[in-house]
């Protein structure tokens, strides 16, 4: 089966999307997930393309339906969840709509929509992409620390430490562009097969508690205080991986369903929470076997892919 251009990046989205899902349900896992949300905006980055500057409302206005709507719908959807469970408690408005945000998790929705308008106005005012680098680079740290400190209700309804901390990966992805030669390129399989040997060895060295304990700790002696730079290259490095990954298998068979599940990714992201928290969590907690619990989620997710862009496109940002 041929993959066209850039199937494979569909393919990456499908693998680390139901690895999102994966990681929510607690499952065993032995590598870090904190690369997976900065994958999605690395990918998003690479994927960027400045509108022309007499059309930039009119790509506004496109970006907030594809990505605000969804994140609408599923905040309705949380607040009826919530209040049919009466888990809000007795809070003003103000508060129940954050809580409602945060369990739509739709904090990714916002932040995208921000990164996108961000690095619109840096290019066209200030006329040079590193410019995006530099200022995400600023916050990174401050966003790293109120993500750190699990201060996330600092302004209600406004992931700001989320916001902070993912910055950097849009910016480091639209600094790379559309350049995947190093993934394509027969010409370039030496190089390719260098980067994935330094991924791999950074990988395990962050993973493995014994190797993370002697390099990062006791080598540098950095403490935490390092984790907010090898973090950055692990995710950097997990990143190249997958996609690299998802190329080799993309004329294979078993990528169809990883394909599928990656152009999907976004209903994905969104309609797992509610099925795992409200549906199959307390089914696990009585005793039910938490991998049947998971394929019970991805079958539940595929039904409500088929729905929203069956039924109700324009829910989910799209048109019919």
């Amino acid at each position: 089966m041929q993959q066209s251009r850039l199937d494979f990046l569909d393919i990456a989205k499908g693998i680390t999307v139901l690895w999102v899902v994966w990681m929510h349900m607690e499952m065993p896992m032995y590598l870090w997930a904190s690369f997976q949300m900065p994958f999605f905006f690395i990918l998003s980055g690479t994927l960027y393309k400045q509108p022309d500057i007499n059309k930039g409302i009119v790509w506004i206005k496109r970006k907030a339906i594809s990505l605000l709507v969804p994140a609408f719908t599923f905040f309705c959807i949380s607040a009826l969840l919530m209040e049919s469970k009466s888990e809000i408690g007795d809070l003003s408005w103000f508060w129940r709509f954050h809580k409602y945000s945060q369990g739509g998790i739709i904090w990714f929705l916002q932040a995208m929509f921000l990164y996108l308008c961000f690095h619109y106005l840096i290019v066209r005012y200030l006329q040079c992409k590193y410019w995006g680098i530099l200022i995400s680079l600023i916050f990174y740290p401050i966003g790293y620390f109120l993500y750190g400190k699990l201060y996330y209700d600092i302004i209600p309804c406004i992931p700001v430490a989320h916001i902070l901390v993912n910055w950097i990966y849009f910016e480091l992805g639209c600094l790379w562009g559309r350049n995947y030669q190093i993934i394509t390129d027969p010409k370039l399989e030496n190089k390719r097969l260098l980067f994935a040997c330094f991924a791999v060895l950074f990988v395990v060295l962050v993973c493995t508690p014994v190797f993370n304990e002697l390099c990062f700790r006791r080598i540098f002696g950095g403490q935490n205080l390092l984790i907010p730079v090898y973090g950055m290259v692990y995710n950097i490095c997990m990143t190249y991986l997958v996609v690299l990954f998802s190329y080799k298998v993309g004329s294979f068979f078993i990528a169809r369903p990883w394909r599928f599940y990656g152009h999907n990714s976004l209903v994905v992201y969104l309609a797992h929470w509610p099925i795992y928290i409200y549906a199959i969590k307390p089914l696990i907690d009585d005793g039910m076997n938490k991998f049947l619990g998971y394929v019970i989620v991805v079958a539940l997710i595929t039904t409500c892919i088929y729905f929203f862009n069956f039924c109700s496109p324009i829910l989910i940002g799209k048109c019919k």
